[in-house]
């Protein structure tokens, strides 16, 4: 379309500035217990 090259510090720069930021990647454990962790949270 506009075959325009930017460096990698110029996008990051304007993908700030248009509310974007680093997304980090949710780690949790495989062995996860859901049912545990909602009957916990109730009981709070």
């Amino acid at each position: 379309m506009f075959h325009i090259r930017v460096g990698i510090t110029t996008a990051w720069q304007a993908m700030q500035r248009i509310g974007f930021s680093p997304q980090m990647p949710i780690h949790r454990a495989s062995e996860r217990d859901e049912q545990a962790i909602a009957h916990w949270r109730g009981c709070q």
